[in-house]
């Protein structure tokens, strides 16, 4: 960071960035290790639901657990393979299995391969394997309020397809146990065997969580004692930690821009003010490359063209731009047309009425500066 003043590692003050240990969930992974101690000395399988709302650890839980599961492993059996996707990077129930299918390492490109094919495949990789696998699938409702109800079911038979099921085990994370309601029975109580629910962080938990992010992410006296009591108490109406570790980096970059060598509550306040005019990171996450693509070419035109919004040949034609400017290969116009319906159903992009018959294109309760902002932001962290 050079004669930064403020930041030791500032990519350290990103949601995405997962800590070597968490804070506030000691309980939670004392009951997942539980889970887990017959899957590495009994060779039997399980299935794990893990429910919380948005920011409450539920990916970082995962994640962190994998890691130590697979280090543990090592010394009790023949090893452990922990495989992670997100139902929010992927369209189709397909597409999910199919990257469980790459990341697992029993199969290639599953080009060609029909659902119940693949399924297959992983039981005949698994299956044949001493090594003990977990899957974890994350953000699964997202997928089944999209388009995709009978997937959970599909998911509670994958250890079945197997021919040895003590070699696969699952872990899935959603936001709300309604996703599990149209289940039948007996899927229900397989799946609803071990659930594990992650409460809102409250106020000292948040506290703690900036704490220790402070401490490997900002120059030691950076912060002023209030701002991370400011800024966990606001977060705390929500319990989602993410906010409030993105407003932290908010405030530090406010600090910088205007030369100061401390975050002080000013500076917290500002950063407050502006996340509540940002898209939640919850709407942008899922979003394709090409989806941010459009609506970073919209956030631009918008904050360059002093208020004129454009038609929609006239975003094609600055995302275009961007994304040669990028050195990506643009989408053809149907593409682009689907992205931007996309970006409508998740109410970040609005039409209006214009003079012709092609709608105008603006953004939704948003300034084009923080959406731009966001939307970088979400592409360096890729």
């Amino acid at each position: 960071m050079g004669n930064n003043p403020i930041f030791e590692d500032k990519r350290k003050l990103s949601p995405h960035y997962i800590p070597k240990k968490l804070t506030g969930r000691k309980e939670e992974m004392r009951k997942l290790v539980r889970c887990f101690k017959p899957v590495l000395k009994g060779g039997v399988d399980q299935k794990v639901i893990v429910i919380g709302p948005t920011g409450s650890g539920k990916t970082s839980l995962g994640i962190v657990f994998g890691r130590e599961l697979e280090s543990y492993g090592e010394g009790i059996c023949e090893g452990v393979e922990w495989v992670r996707t997100n139902c929010r990077r992927w369209r189709t129930s397909w597409q999910v299995l199919g990257d469980l299918f790459k990341s697992s390492n029993v199969g290639s490109e599953p080009r060609g391969l029909g659902e119940e094919e693949i399924l297959e495949r992983i039981a005949q990789g698994v299956g044949g394997d001493r090594t003990r696998y977990v899957f974890m699938v994350d953000d699964l409702d997202t997928l089944i309020n999209r388009d995709d109800a009978e997937f959970l079911y599909t998911l509670s038979r994958i250890g079945e397809e197997s021919g040895d099921m003590s070699n696969l085990s699952l872990v899935l994370s959603l936001e709300d146990k309604e996703a599990l309601e149209d289940l039948d029975e007996a899927t229900r109580s397989t799946l609803l065997h071990n659930y594990l629910r992650l409460g809102e962080y409250d106020q000292d938990q948040i506290y703690e969580i900036l704490r220790r992010r402070e401490s490997i992410a900002l120059k030691q006296d950076a912060v002023e004692d209030d701002v991370l009591d400011l800024l966990s108490e606001e977060a705390s109406s929500d319990g989602d930690a993410g906010i409030a570790i993105s407003t932290l980096r908010e405030a530090g970059e406010i600090c910088v821009r205007e030369g100061e060598d401390k975050i002080v509550p000013e500076h917290a306040w500002r950063a407050i003010r502006r996340s509540n005019s940002t898209p939640r990171r919850e709407k942008l996450a899922g979003l394709s490359d090409h989806e941010l693509f459009v609506l970073l070419a919209l956030a631009r035109f918008l904050e360059g063209s002093g208020g004129i919004k454009p038609l929609m040949t006239q975003l094609h034609g600055s995302y275009v731009a961007l994304c040669e400017n990028r050195e990506k290969k643009p989408r053809k116009y149907a593409c682009f047309y689907h992205y931007l319906r996309e970006l409508e159903n998740r109410n970040l992009v609005e039409k209006f009425p214009s003079r012709t018959r092609t709608k105008e294109l603006g953004l939704v309760d948003s300034s084009p500066e923080r959406v731009r902002k966001a939307v970088e932001n979400r592409l360096d962290d890729r």
